[in-house]
């Protein structure tokens, strides 16, 4: 989506999300087929309505959408594109990731992977407010999720990036009840057949989850300055 900027519209904020799934792989409970409902074809659809929005409400930088594949088998996909990018990687000033869509209902907090590396934490807790949600912490620091999606790429090669993810602490549920959900989800559905499309979901969290990307995107791209990284927050390139 073109910026609208005169100079800063040969800049980018790029989202990224990855429509890969695993594909075929062993039988359980006599299903082969790994859908990746959650992971990743919630991003993928909130990432296209984040580029709707973006298409209706242009920004003075131009915002770029890149749909990744083979991220499963190792971020093949967004390091590729790292290497070949449309738009020069030192015009490109954010790389936004989502990996997995609120698919549960509203929540009152937000999260994300990266918040403490760069200037758009900053951005994201400003946006986050005026949806009039509280930040909280990265949900499994010990699982280093930083470097496991198709944001990490880009961090390795100097662009501030951030791996939006969503909240736990949802609307009209018991304290605990988002965690109990996301482990439940994680022992029985995650990378196998049962990650597929339940009509129970409740989506009003997705839509909540690209409202909050598309603000912050959209903030990032009108911004007089580009994102910037803490002293010592970036991860080395190879």
């Amino acid at each position: 989506v073109p910026g609208t900027h005169p100079t800063r519209r040969a800049e980018a904020v790029v989202y990224t999300a990855h429509y890969d799934g695993l594909g075929i792989g062993p039988v359980v409970d006599g299903d082969s087929i790994y859908n990746g409902a959650y992971d990743n074809a919630s991003g993928v659809g909130v990432l296209l309505e984040v580029a709707r929005a973006f298409v209706a409400a242009p920004a003075a930088r131009s915002a770029l959408f890149i749909f990744t594949t083979a991220e499963e088998a190792g971020l093949l996909g967004a390091s590729w594109y790292v290497r070949n990018p449309l738009v020069p990687l030192q015009r490109t000033v954010a790389a936004l990731n989502i990996d997995g869509a609120n698919l549960w209902g509203e929540t009152r907090d937000a999260a994300a992977v990266g918040l403490e590396r760069s200037t758009l934490g900053l951005v994201f807790e400003t946006q986050a407010a005026a949806l009039g949600m509280r930040v909280s912490g990265e949900r499994a620091p010990d699982k280093g999720f930083f470097f496991r999606s198709d944001h990490f790429p880009f961090a390795r090669a100097g662009v501030p990036a951030l791996f939006l993810d969503h909240g736990t602490d949802f609307v009209n549920r018991a304290p605990g009840w988002g965690d109990a959900v996301l482990s439940r989800f994680e022992a029985e559905r995650y990378h196998q057949p049962a990650d597929r499309y339940d009509p129970s979901f409740d989506l009003n969290g997705a839509v909540q989850q690209a409202r909050l990307a598309f603000m912050i995107g959209r903030a990032v791209a009108n911004a007089a300055a580009a994102p910037r990284w803490f002293r010592g927050a970036q991860p080395p390139s190879r």
